[in-house]
């Protein structure tokens, strides 16, 4: 875009914005896991104890 003199600034500001909402979000994820209680694996299966 800047070789074609096609100004950047206005995408610049919302995918900024974007960035920084996803880096929110994926901290609460990460959040939200530690304060949830451990699941119990079955040895040599998928299913989970609850």
């Amino acid at each position: 875009m800047q070789k074609a003199g096609i100004n950047s600034l206005p995408a610049e500001a919302p995918l900024a914005r974007m960035l920084a909402n996803i880096g929110n979000m994926c901290a609460d994820r990460d959040r939200l896991k530690r304060e949830q209680p451990a699941k119990e694996r079955v040895p040599g299966s998928r299913m989970v104890m609850v």
